[in-house]
């Protein structure tokens, strides 16, 4: 039984001559070879380009140039095209100078007439596997390039401690929730443990809540961004397929069982949806059990500098921006704002300032975000009166102070005492806010709710 013709065995036979190429394929039939043929060296580049060969058998003496220039042009504009296709040149014996320079052009190697029929499958299967052998090294270091490249930037606590998770996690095969706001980096968080995982080499999905969409991932890892906000019958469909995807790798699995990861995000309280029937409990227990929790950015602030570097030499990079560095007063105001966007929203900042800016200049404080300026300077100002605020506030009296000469009084009543401070304390409070008891809940720090109740029902201020 002859064996299976692929793709993966297929050679690209360029001569002049109609019988070589179909001697060659009879040599090579019994190994498994098909072959394709070309007659000149403007065919064989669109064959090559057609058909994709694994290899090429070049007949050195090709029409169209002086002795075998037109054939040596050939190895080097393959060599050019397809580095990694190997070329085995059939030269006579007589033309040794040309096949040295063959070599020299990139030719894998150069056979006589007399040594093809002993020779050729023997080298194919050299060259061939040296190809194969090549690809997955490329792949491999594309792979490491790839992981190096998706890191988690910072320098803070979490940061620290986040990478561990993230490798703990890609060693397991479990479904993941990873919690956060919107734009927080949780789908980067999410390909970083992809690319980490032993699924590294197979697709990376995004969304697919259908189970369409599950087999587009086949092998690797299905992303679904805001999992909460799925419709319930799409829940349905998403549980059911975990299901199936959880007795394939319990049970050696069916080729019509999904072979996937589940990695959902979600900037909601998932128990609380689950509470308002928003959400299915058997798809929550699922994801509850592996999570990982992306604090915004405004809890991370010491990573700030350090996602600010990076994204400069993204830009430099990747844009031609030149390498800006960023002034210290314009640093200190990027350390100092909200980012209720989170980290897209500095990248997108970032984007902004170095627009107009010239090739590695110093990006200043005029140089960033109008509002993001003018939110911070808003937010000095209410800190520093806030402060003024709060140092008239009267502040309770040392314990130390009051029994420091003697003790305390008979008949001393402590609470009656405390309770007299805290209704001048509310009471100026209040005076300093000008009535307004929002305000004035926030000055002293007390939810809104209990400063009412003080105010309005026990002091009735």
């Amino acid at each position: 039984m002859s064996r299976r013709r692929s793709p993966q065995r297929r050679v690209l036979v360029v001569s002049p001559q109609a019988r070589t190429p179909e001697l060659l394929g009879a040599l090579l039939a019994h190994e498994g070879y098909s072959i394709v043929a070309a007659r000149d060296a403007a065919d064989g580049l669109r064959v090559l380009a057609n058909e994709r060969p694994m290899a090429v058998v070049l007949d050195l003496m090709l029409p169209g140039g002086p002795e075998a220039r037109e054939g040596l042009g050939l190895v080097r504009r393959l060599g050019s095209l397809e580095p990694d296709c190997p070329v085995v040149v059939l030269a006579p014996a007589a033309d040794a100078d040309e096949g040295r320079m063959a070599v020299a052009l990139g030719a894998w190697e150069v056979l006589t007439s007399e040594a093809v029929a002993d020779r050729l499958a023997r080298v194919l299967q050299r060259a061939i596997a040296y190809r194969r052998m090549a690809e997955e090294n490329r792949e491999l270091r594309n792979r490491m390039r790839r992981v190096r490249e998706l890191r988690l930037v910072g320098s803070g606590s979490w940061a620290e401690t986040a990478r561990d998770a993230v490798e703990e996690l890609a060693g397991r095969d479990t479904a993941i929730l990873v919690m956060g706001e919107r734009g927080t980096g949780r789908e980067h968080i999410a390909r970083m443990i992809h690319a980490r995982s032993r699924r590294a080499a197979c697709p990376f999905v995004r969304r697919g809540a259908k189970a369409g969409g599950l087999r587009r991932a086949e092998g690797g890892t299905v992303y679904m961004d805001d999992v909460a906000e799925l419709a319930l019958p799409l829940q349905e469909e998403l549980i059911e397929a975990l299901a199936r995807t959880e007795v394939r790798s319990g049970a050696g699995g069916s080729s019509e069982r999904p072979d996937v990861r589940l990695i959902a995000a979600t900037s909601h309280d998932l128990g609380g949806e689950v509470g308002a029937g928003r959400f299915r409990e058997a798809l929550y227990r699922r994801l509850q059990d592996t999570s990982l929790q992306v604090p915004p950015l405004r809890e991370r602030r010491e990573d700030i500098p350090a996602l600010v570097a990076h994204f400069i030499r993204r830009m430099a990079r990747d844009g031609g921006t030149g390498q800006h560095r960023v002034g210290e007063v314009a640093m200190g105001v990027l350390c100092a704002y909200d980012w209720p966007g989170n980290v897209d929203e500095l990248e997108h900042a970032l984007q902004r300032s170095v627009a107009d800016k010239a090739r590695g200049a110093e990006v200043g404080l005029s140089d960033l975000p109008v509002e993001v300026v003018r939110e911070v300077r808003l937010k000095a100002l209410r800190d520093r009166r806030d402060a003024t605020a709060r140092s008239a506030i009267p502040q309770p009296p040392e314990p130390l102070a009051l029994v420091s000469h003697g003790g305390l009084p008979r008949g001393f009543d402590v609470k009656e005492f405390l309770e007299g401070w805290e209704r001048s304390f509310l009471g100026a409070a209040l005076l300093q806010a000008e009535r307004n008891k929002r305000e004035a809940a926030r000055l002293v720090g007390l939810e809104e709710k209990t400063f009412l109740h003080k105010v309005n029902k026990k002091y009735r201020l």
